[in-house]
């Protein structure tokens, strides 16, 4: 019997799920799932300017990646994402770790890298839920947007070529701030695998970009939720756990797709 303390934790792993579920097959069509490892990684510099000048790490967090999809929309012409997302990650990254070493302070990156949805508290959740229904919101009314931008940009600059980059701002903005914030939860390191793996199982089956979302939904529910209860029966910590579940599913989905079972 699940205890009241459980409550909080499945809610929040039911709209990280639905979050992760829309936002994650925009990452696989655009080929950046690099993408949200560098904001993961921009969060080291983050929590260091937060220490330093004494305010919320989340608010400097969502700040790095805002400003890393502006460069992103705006300098996609003049050099290729990869080369983007590669300078402003070891910039943050060594930038990060050298003011933390200034300043002696590493009693934060702990929690930053691994996370723990154990000890959330209602602010977290509160924040979670309404990130993820303003991103289902947002997503309802630009979604095919959206989706016709990442799986051809080509055409849909020629039918929209005014709006291409106010949609991919949107985009990219979106899933800034959905990973800034599940960072508090998820952790740095693990953040990542959440949004790419179940987009990736989803995608061997999914027939429509319908079905992908939905599959990627379902999928991390159910590996959050088993990872959840394993955790808490054997004494792990839940985030890794979550990320081994999925990945044994993207395994057996595989070897089921390659034998044509499934």
């Amino acid at each position: 019997m699940l205890l009241s303390w459980s409550i909080p934790i499945l809610v929040v792993l039911l709209f990280v799920s639905i979050g992760a579920g829309i936002l994650g097959p925009f990452l696989l069509w655009n080929r950046m799932s690099f993408f949200s490892d560098v904001i993961s990684h921009s969060a080291i510099l983050s929590v260091a300017v937060a220490l330093i000048f004494d305010i919320n790490a989340v608010t400097t967090i969502v700040t790095l990646a805002l400003l890393l999809s502006i460069i992103l929309v705006f300098f996609n012409h003049t050099y290729p994402n990869d080369t983007i997302l590669n300078v402003f990650n070891g910039t943050s990254v060594a930038l990060g770790i050298t003011l933390l070493y200034i300043y002696k302070e590493s009693s934060s990156i702990g929690h930053l890298l691994f996370g723990n949805i154990l000890f959330i508290n209602t602010n977290d959740v509160l924040c979670i839920m309404f990130v993820v229904v303003s991103t289902a919101i947002i997503f309802l009314l630009h979604g095919d947007k959206w989706i016709f931008l990442s799986i051809n940009r080509d055409i849909f600059s020629i039918e929209n070529s005014k709006n291409v980059l106010l949609y991919e701002l949107e985009l990219f903005t979106v899933i800034a701030v959905f990973i800034a914030i599940s960072i508090q939860a998820l952790g740095v390191l693990l953040v990542t695998s959440i949004l790419v793996i179940p987009g990736t199982i989803a995608y061997l089956y999914a027939r429509k970009p319908a079905h992908m979302f939905l599959w990627s939904i379902l999928i991390c529910f159910f590996s959050s939720c088993l990872s959840f209860l394993l955790s808490i029966k054997y004494n792990l910590q839940t985030t890794p756990i979550i990320v081994l579940v999925m990945i044994c599913i993207l395994l057996i989905s595989n070897i089921l797709k390659y034998f044509k079972i499934l």
